[in-house]
């Protein structure tokens, strides 16, 4: 015949295991429990176990390792092996019997009232020791003693009325006198009649001879009440008075809590995030983060060799006088600076305006003397050269000169200078050192919570002084700057938050929540979008109060199979306080006394 193996966790009722027994498939049950269980804690839990099972096909083995637990289970009236290969057939044969003689005993016990008479008529029966094989089982957590005393007679004065105690399958009874009997607690007899007092002892054992018939015997026997009428109606309203405390107790003052266990679906997607310095709070319909402007300032100061060049004139240049003829019938105004070249490229020009008369006739033309100073030589022009005046054709005015040129004393040289480029290169390379340190400082000091767009930073120079101007000679150009190196930032704190409000709605909550940002980039209009990859568990959000009124009331395995109907439900755990009150069950009515814990 094929067994059931029920795996027992260390946490759960007596009344949720009953349920798995009952409703297994065959009659031969094996309950694995672990090491300590809350189960083999509690003697009188296995002994409601023990009940249920009586009262059904069932047969049960207990299986564990724990030595403690196996003693319980064992004294409870259960056979317990420390492995499952310790399970065999015989084990079975034992399990059949010792339930058997159980259910024989119980019965016995709840229809029989014992009275002395019975007693004697097993003083009547003859008894033999015969025993080969000793059964001893610890029945329903009494303790049987040694199956070799199978009647034990203790001396006692040898009076016609004695008092005699039997123990049969584990019940005991007294013989003789006034006696009150309880079939499963050791009873002592109240006469007091010490000279009467004969204990006597029965074990079971597998091969005695002679078998009583106590059933048959006890039916005989009419009943006799010890206790008065008074005493009963004590008795019966102290114990009503117990059972209405003991009600109220567990109606208006026991406590439960229900722990639910839930997993979570995987979320996995991607985002653009666009970040604005001109909003303050997180939007999350367009994706948007407020971003705050950080600054620092930095300064210093650079030199480099100056690279330009310059000529450097002194002295005078050559001088003379011209005659400046018009052959025109109109007289022609000269302004200073006019330019008169021979046909040698000597090149002068007029110090003053002057005005040359108009030709008297065709040959004879109108004629200024006006003085003249070279434009680049101090070499003199010879005497009687002819120049052409700028401007004019030489049929129409002309120049000659007398005498030859005075020479002049004009000198040039080449002196070092500063060129625009040595100011530009040297203002660049300065400002770009001081760029960089400042860029490190921001990013260093916002390196926590704020996070630094390194592609919105940078500089707007603020003061930048040259020692010398451009055409300056000088061997070295030195300059001093300031900068400020400015950049925008976030917090990291607003991308979770900005996504965790994505994610989650009013059905959902978002635990576990991670991202990556993938790149950053600025428009031409420093507008800064990143995108971020991102993960996170999505859990079913449970309305605690709607649970507690579907379930209140309800016994343990019918809550915890409401609950476990619900999405995504991994467990459920439900305790009582006092934790006496766990083994009938059943959750309190008063929905005040229940309490959810949610486990993600």
């Amino acid at each position: 015949m094929k067994d059931t193996k029920i795996f027992v966790d260390i946490d759960d009722e007596i009344t949720f295991v009953t349920e798995k027994i009952i409703n297994s498939q065959t009659n031969r049950v094996i309950l694995i429990i672990p090491d300590k269980s809350e189960i083999l804690s509690s003697i009188v839990g296995l002994k409601m176990l023990r009940h249920v099972i009586d009262k059904n096909d069932k047969n049960v083995v207990i299986v564990t390792t724990d030595d403690s637990g196996r003693n319980i289970s064992t004294k409870a009236g259960f056979i317990t092996e420390g492995k499952i290969g310790d399970v065999t057939e015989n084990t079975w044969i034992n399990v059949i019997n010792l339930k058997k003689r159980l259910n024989d005993s119980e019965k016995l016990s709840k229809k029989h009232i014992i009275e002395p008479e019975v007693y004697e008529a097993v003083d009547n029966i003859p008894r033999e020791d015969n025993t080969k094989n000793k059964d001893t089982v610890e029945e329903r957590g009494f303790e049987l003693v040694d199956e070799h005393q199978l009647i034990e007679d203790i001396p006692a004065k040898q009076d016609k009325d004695t008092t005699k105690k039997v123990v049969l399958e584990n019940f005991e009874f007294l013989v003789g006198g006034d006696i009150a009997s309880n079939v499963k607690n050791e009873v002592e007899d109240t006469s007091k009649d010490k000279d009467n007092d004969i204990k006597r002892t029965v074990s079971k054992q597998k091969n005695t001879k002679k078998n009583i018939d106590i059933s048959s015997i006890i039916g005989k026997i009419p009943r006799k009440n010890k206790f008065g009428k008074k005493n009963k109606i004590i008795i019966i309203l102290t114990i009503f008075i117990l059972i209405i405390i003991f009600i109220v107790y567990y109606l208006f003052l026991t406590s439960a809590n229900i722990t639910i266990t839930t997993k979570g679906s995987s979320v996995k997607n991607s985002a653009i995030i666009t970040i604005n310095p001109n909003i303050t709070h997180i939007h999350t319909n367009n994706m948007q983060i407020p971003s705050k402007i950080v600054s620092v300032s930095e300064s210093g100061s650079n030199s480099m060799q100056t690279t330009g060049t310059k000529t450097v004139s002194s002295g005078s240049y050559a001088k003379g006088t011209v005659t400046i003829g018009n052959y025109t019938s109109n007289p022609i105004p000269l302004p200073s600076g006019t330019i008169l070249t021979d046909s040698n490229g000597y090149t002068c020009q007029t110090t003053s305006a002057v005005t040359i008369p108009a030709a008297t006739s065709p040959f004879s033309a109108g004629t200024v003397s006006a003085n003249v100073i070279a434009t680049n030589t101090n070499k003199p022009a010879p005497a009687n050269d002819i120049f052409i005046v700028h401007g004019y054709p030489q049929s129409s005015v002309i120049a000659n000169n007398t005498n030859a040129f005075t020479a002049g004393n004009y000198t040039t040289n080449t002196e070092q200078v500063v060129s625009a480029s040595n100011q530009s290169s040297l203002k660049q390379t300065l400002s770009s050192t001081l760029f960089t340190k400042g860029k490190n400082a921001l990013i260093n000091q916002n390196k926590n919570s704020q996070v630094i767009i390194p592609q919105s930073i940078k500089y707007v120079v603020t003061n930048a002084t040259f020692d010398n101007q451009i055409g300056t000679p000088a061997q070295v150009l030195n300059l001093s700057e300031q900068i400020k190196v400015e950049g925008q930032s976030y917090l990291k704190s607003d991308i979770q938050a900005l996504l965790k409000k994505k994610i989650e709605n009013s059905s959902n909550s978002v635990k576990n929540l991670t991202y990556k940002i993938n790149t950053t980039s600025v428009n031409a209009q420093s507008n800064i979008t990143i995108s971020v990859s991102y993960s996170a568990e999505l859990f079913k959000n449970l309305n605690k109060q709607n649970i507690i009124n579907e379930v209140k009331g309800k016994n343990f395995s019918s809550a915890k199979k409401t609950i476990s109907s619900i999405k995504n439900i991994n467990g459920v755990k439900i305790t009582e306080s006092p934790s006496i009150f766990s083994i009938f069950g059943y959750l309190p009515s008063n929905t005040k006394m229940i309490k959810i814990t949610i486990k993600n």
